[in-house]
């Protein structure tokens, strides 16, 4: 039986708001070692990334006065925890991007819940065989 995205995801998220520093969006990546921080809007519903390649478009040092929602790649993809793993690849490979940010849907709308990184799949691959 195939796994789900819930089962392999990373639980738990690093979020900014839309008006959070661009500096200040950088600084929370460093200090959490991620490659990327989802944006949140005020209903706390993704509404964009920034990953490690937004902001080296701005390298360097010139975030000064930009806001996350300045420098987000736009959020328009929702995938949720209970899609199979092999759709969440699918995608990734479709619009070759290294991690998707998975939302709880339902009642909840899209509140990110976890991340899944070509990493956690590759970690399945690995401990599965």
């Amino acid at each position: 039986m195939e796994k789900k995205i819930r089962d392999i995801m990373h639980r738990g998220i690093v979020t900014c708001e839309v008006n959070t520093p661009a500096e200040k969006a950088l600084e929370m990546m460093v200090e959490y070692d991620v490659p990327a921080i989802t944006v949140i809007d005020e209903m706390t519903e993704v509404c964009g990334v920034i990953s490690e390649k937004e902001i080296i478009e701005y390298y360097p040092n010139r975030l000064e006065g930009k806001k996350a929602e300045d420098i987000m790649k736009k959020f328009t993809l929702v995938v949720h925890g209970n899609e199979l793993v092999a759709y969440a690849v699918n995608v990734m490979i479709a619009k070759r991007i290294d991690h998707l940010v998975i939302v709880q849907g339902g009642n909840a709308g899209n509140r990110p819940i976890g991340v899944l990184s070509m990493r956690n799949i590759v970690d399945e691959m690995y401990y599965k065989s």
